[in-house]
């Protein structure tokens, strides 16, 4: 099929008003892209007998465009609407009537659609979706080799101070040890701090504290965790300063805290299945009492 193509200067002309038009209309009604007859409203393009109009592109229209590319935006989608216009014409005047019957796919499509439908309703009505934490820790120790580290991760503490800020600077310095964990806090938003992670508590992946904290020349993650606790460095803009809790290498076991979330969304999954597997032989044995079905 040869592609359609518009060069002349009254195609061009028609796209830039259509533009104009389109960005006039953008609280028109969506009507059909097919029609038998010709349409009363205006239409933009033919195919034999389906007419494409002005509010039919409307209503597809994604806005926020300039005028020139709103003429680009629109002479494209005329573009695609009459090539696949074409090509369905084609198909059913080529196609033989067994291959265009397509009302049994249908069928199943539809009822599949209403048993997911119904499923999901079920679902949403009767399904326990709170996950005590007791539960969520039975899990994990009833599983534990299905949480085998594929990334470093870390517990740390780590504060990052602006080499133009040496009050702050001289400050933390000079309070780190004495103030320890029990006031940090207070002392970082004291003093403006930005950069920091003082929530000992929580696990990160090791390659995405390094995006904000560049340590230098790392060539061995495992040997520098297992020796270098504390980590204070400079760079041009920044002071650094860690102090690393505790990590799991490649081959440990995650700890709890990062897989809580995966652990939840497991035990909601099975029962879920559990419940529409309950629910089905509900029906079931329902429909057998009252006689619903017979199976010769």
């Amino acid at each position: 099929m040869k592609s359609i193509r518009h060069n002349s200067k009254r195609v061009q002309t028609f796209f830039a008003t259509f533009a104009v038009l389109l960005l006039c209309c953008s609280g028109c009604k969506y009507i059909n892209l097919k029609s038998d007859s010709e349409p009363e409203e205006q239409w933009v393009a033919r195919v034999y007998n389906s007419y494409l109009s002005l509010d039919d592109i409307n209503s597809k229209y994604p806005g926020g465009m300039t005028l020139e590319d709103s003429s680009f935006w629109s002479r494209n989608f005329v573009n695609m609407w009459v090539q696949e216009q074409l090509l369905l014409h084609h198909a059913i005047v080529n196609l033989p009537d067994n291959e265009k019957d397509f009302s049994r796919q249908l069928e199943e499509y539809k009822n599949s659609l209403l048993q997911l439908s119904y499923e999901r309703r079920l679902v949403e009505q009767n399904l326990d979706t709170v996950v005590p934490d007791q539960e969520i820790e039975d899990y994990y120790n009833g599983h534990l080799d299905d949480f085998i580290a594929n990334r470093i991760v870390v517990r740390a503490f780590y504060v990052v101070i602006h080499k133009d800020s040496s009050q702050q600077l001289r400050e933390f310095r000079r309070n780190l040890y004495p103030l320890q964990f029990h006031n940090i806090e207070e002392f970082l938003y004291a003093n403006e701090i930005q950069m920091f992670n003082i929530d000992t508590t929580c696990w990160i992946y090791f390659d995405e504290l390094l995006t904000n904290i560049p340590i230098p020349n790392i060539t061995n993650p495992n040997y520098y965790l297992k020796y270098n606790r504390y980590v204070n460095f400079t760079d041009d803009q920044f002071w650094y300063y860690l102090n690393f809790l505790e990590f799991r290498l490649l081959g440990d076991r995650n700890p709890l805290q990062l897989e809580q979330e995966r652990i939840e969304k497991i035990i909601l999954s099975r029962r879920k299945e559990a419940l529409l597997k309950n629910l089905r032989r509900e029906i079931f044995e329902d429909a057998l009492e009252n006689g619903s079905f017979e199976i010769l």
